[in-house]
Parts: C-alpha cells; sequence; structure tokens
C-alpha cells in the first residue's frame, strides 16, 4: 500500500466513524435529554437539517485530523503518539460542536449539558480512535516484518558510517530502514 492510499483509508475511516458517531449522539440526545426536558417520549427524526448534519459534522471531524497532521506521515506512526494526538483533537472538536451547536439546546438541568458533552466526545473517540488503532498496528506489523521498507542511503565517512550501517543491520526489531547504499564523503570505509 502506498502513503496516499493509506492516508485515504485514514480519512474515510474518520469521515464514516464520524457519521455514525453523530447518529448515534442525535439518537441520545433525542431518545435520552429531551425526554426529560419535555416529560415525553420524542420521535426520532430523521430530516434534512440532521441529514446535512450527517455530511458537515464528518466533513468537520476530518479536516480537524487533517489540520492536525493526522494523515500526513502515515507511516512513521506511534500508537502512544496517535493516542494522546485523537484524545486531544476529540476534546478540542467537542468543545468547538459543543458551543456552537448544543449550548442553545433546552436541557431540564446543566448537568444534560456535562452527559451530551462526555457522550458526544466519547462516542467520537471510540469510533474513530479504534479503527485506526487497527490500521496503525497492521502497518507496523508490516514494517517490522520487512513487508514495508524505507530505502535508506548512508552519507558519510569511515568508522562512523560503518557503525551507523552496523546498528542499522542489528536491530532487534526491524525499524523499515533498507540500506540500498552507502556513499562516501572523502575518506575511505578502512579508517
Amino acid at each position: 500500500m502506498n502513503r496516499k492510499l493509506i492516508a485515504l483509508v485514514y480519512c474515510l475511516i474518520d469521515f464514516f466513524g464520524s457519521a455514525i458517531a453523530w447518529f448515534l449522539f442525535h439518537s441520545y440526545r433525542k431518545t435520552v435529554i429531551e425526554p426529560q426536558l419535555l416529560g415525553v417520549k420524542v420521535p426520532l427524526n430523521f430530516d434534512q437539517k440532521f441529514l446535512v448534519s450527517l455530511i458537515v459534522i464528518p466533513l468537520f471531524w476530518c479536516a480537524l485530523f487533517f489540520v492536525n497532521g493526522f494523515y500526513k506521515d502515515v507511516l512513521g506512526r506511534s500508537r502512544l503518539k496517535e493516542l494522546i494526538n485523537s484524545m486531544l483533537v476529540t476534546l478540542f472538536g467537542g468543545l468547538i460542536i459543543f458551543f456552537l451547536f448544543l449550548l442553545d439546546d433546552y436541557v431540564a438541568t446543566y448537568k444534560n449539558y456535562y452527559q451530551l458533552f462526555v457522550t458526544l466526545v466519547s462516542l467520537q473517540f471510540v469510533i474513530t480512535y479504534f479503527p485506526r488503532l487497527i490500521i496503525t498496528s497492521r502497518t507496523i506489523r508490516k514494517i517490522r516484518a520487512g513487508k514495508i521498507v524505507f530505502p535508506t542511503l548512508i552519507v558519510g565517512d569511515g568508522k562512523k558510517a560503518l557503525g551507523l550501517l552496523e546498528e542499522i543491520e542489528d536491530q532487534k526489531k526491524f525499524n523499515g530502514n533498507k540500506v540500498v547504499g552507502y556513499v562516501s564523503i572523502g575518506e575511505s570505509p578502512n579508517q
């Protein structure tokens, strides 16, 4: 798989995951929060406004992930860094959506606002992060197995360059660097 295709897969997973999260969140609002205020069961309407939001909200999330570099270095990801970045971006995006679209909702108590925010952020994080984690883990396994390699050229002189070559070749976990050549910049490799 090339980098652009992997980035596209990440983006599509984020888009559809965000759409699913928004659908579930909308359903939660209509079946749990609004009945508390109105005292009656609220019908789950999927009107034109909802359908537009089902496209706009996932596009917002994809744009936010793009701006934060989620689709840039798809082969050099760290699972821990991805976890932290996903949490931070999801919290930030959740705050934006909350203040733009949810703060004017009528609620029975202010506790409902907290419930809305936590539900939105939790759904968005879980539904987008775990598929991303699966793709990242599979990519890391392919790199360690040597199925994905990074052609590497060593530029240097003498013992330091030779030492670097030996260090790359003697790694316990293959990091994807496949040395394809050596360029001397002056001294001979025997020095």
